[in-house]
């Protein structure tokens, strides 16, 4: 079993709502075929990442509260 994780990513507000995190989504499961167990994260309160998670089949197994404050978000 293979098993890849992706902490997060994140769409700058100007360009949200045009694909990108389709793409992106797509793109990374297309270039990694070989991993079979994938662990996304996102934050609790970005529902709308989450859906985008759902649609690409993905389910919420665990919810993880550990958060720090930052700044600024790097992207």
């Amino acid at each position: 079993e293979t098993h890849c994780s992706m902490e997060s990513f994140c769409i700058y507000p100007e360009y949200q709502g045009n694909g990108f995190g389709i793409k992106t989504l797509e793109e990374m499961l297309k270039l990694n075929p070989k991993v079979t167990k994938w662990s996304l994260g996102a934050f609790k309160k970005s529902l709308h990442i989450q859906r985008l998670y759902e649609n690409f089949g993905f389910k919420k197994v665990t919810e993880w509260h550990k958060l720090k404050k930052v700044d600024r978000l790097a992207c």
